[in-house]
């Protein structure tokens, strides 16, 4: 399966006979289990049943259906999932370093500080890891806080997760979408986990670009080695909230890049993984609550941002509910605007899940749930050639040759070409559609 593994190290976590461990990939840009499920000796299959990404497990709808299904006023939606209630708004004291209104920051203090949890498993800055990035257990606010803020790249949480089974306690866990349905199989299949983590709160996430992403940028914009710092989300206060920048940093020097000058990087899917192409969940439906940015035009013009969060729990529900600090602004909002939020993911994960084409390799691809609209030239020729930009940045700027950068160009250009196209047919259409 590791043409669809996007490395989250579950794997190597649950495995009852510690024969796997995560690699760093250099070609692929991101990691790797040492052993797959094919070449393991013991043959027990924990890890594959762990993995969210085999084709044979259980897919999004049937692990949320067990989880939430039966919980009392819980409502359901084809793309939102299940949830008890939706909110928008912002943590006052946590905005300013957060990626968006820092509800997930405050939200996992608050869990820390009432004794629901001993620790908080998230992603942090760490020099030392290929990525820049690694899963830390947080254990107070100050780490906590530490951790806030994006992160566009790959982390494996196997060291994490052992640390958890070896010592007892209650985590959370946050976590993307595959890697929070890889959390609850893996749950299911470790009793001591499921005992362990009491939380999983969930980031909407449209894709996750390999290293190579860093690569490009520092290479072929700041004509730099790999920086020793990365920043995904620097928030200016002069620019509305979707506007913000990356800042690559060295130990003498930073430079800040434009995130609307680059931002074909991921409409085109530039350095996405493989796996992205093979995930229907946008709202990380199997996390207990789901976070993201509010990209509706009335939160946008904040550049401090705001956050969206969709809850399944009841006792998160609460302690969004039970509101006693000034500082909190959070109001219930319409489910309906927390999809409109999204519609771009929602574009790319459900809508683009029909006209994909199978992978090369004819291995076997997930059960994906595809929303139903009427068959368009437009959208395969979209599918595809996003997909092929894929491929063809996988290896893209990996080796340092610079002609990789060269490939990911001329595959940039014949991408401009299908989006006239697209504009074209869609004008088209409109014209030859019969008025009423």
């Amino acid at each position: 399966m590791n043409h669809l593994c996007m490395g989250c190290g579950i794997c190597a976590a649950i495995c009852p006979h510690e024969g796997i461990r995560m690699r760093f990939s250099q070609t692929y840009g991101c990691y790797v289990p040492s052993v797959s499920f094919e070449e393991c000796e013991e043959g027990c299959g924990v890890c594959a049943r762990a993995c969210p990404f085999a084709p044979d497990n259980p897919n999004t709808v049937d692990v949320t259906e067990r989880l939430f299904g039966e919980k009392q006023d819980i409502r359901h939606d084809d793309v939102l999932g299940y949830y008890l209630q939706t909110f928008a708004g912002y943590s006052a004291e946590h905005r300013l370093k957060s990626a968006s209104g820092g509800l997930l920051t405050r939200m996992l203090e608050s869990l820390l500080s009432r004794g629901e949890i001993d620790g908080a498993i998230c992603v942090g800055h760490d020099p030392g890891s290929p990525t820049l990035f690694d899963f830390r257990i947080c254990s107070n606010a100050e780490d906590i806080r530490s951790c806030s803020g994006s992160c566009y790249q790959p982390v494996e949480m196997s060291r994490a997760l052992r640390q958890v089974l070896d010592h007892d306690g209650r985590f959370a866990v946050v976590a993307l979408p595959c890697t929070a349905r890889g959390l609850r199989l893996a749950m299911e299949e470790n009793p001591e986990l499921r005992a362990r983590i009491r939380f999983i709160l969930g980031l909407v996430c449209g894709q996750m670009k390999s290293r190579h992403l860093v690569e490009y940028l520092s290479r072929n914009i700041a004509h730099r080695e790999f920086p020793t710092e990365v920043s995904f989300r620097l928030k200016r206060l002069n620019r509305p909230a979707n506007d913000y920048a990356f800042r690559l940093n060295w130990k003498d020097d930073y430079l800040d890049i434009e995130k609307n000058g680059r931002a074909r990087l991921w409409g085109e899917r530039w350095f996405t993984l493989e796996a992205c192409d093979y995930c229907d969940d946008v709202f990380c439906e199997c996390a207990d609550a789901a976070f993201m940015d509010a990209w509706l035009p009335e939160y946008t013009a904040d550049p401090l941002g705001h956050s969206l969060v969709i809850v399944r729990n009841e006792v998160l529900l609460g302690l969004l509910n039970q509101v006693d600090d000034p500082g909190l602004i959070i109001d219930r909002i319409d489910p309906g605007k927390v999809i409109l939020s999204q519609a771009g993911v929602i574009h790319q994960k459900r809508r683009m899940a029909a006209y994909r084409p199978v992978p090369v390799h004819s291995k076997h691809i997930p059960r994906l749930r595809m929303a139903q609209w009427k068959w368009r030239p437009d959208y395969a020729l979209e599918a595809w050639m996003k997909s092929r930009i894929r491929c063809m940045t996988e290896y893209g700027v990996h080796g340092n040759t610079g002609s990789g950068a060269h490939l990911v160009g001329l595959m940039s250009s014949a991408w401009n070409m299908v989006k006239t196209f697209i504009e074209l047919a869609a004008h088209v259409r409109r014209i030859m559609r019969p008025r009423a």
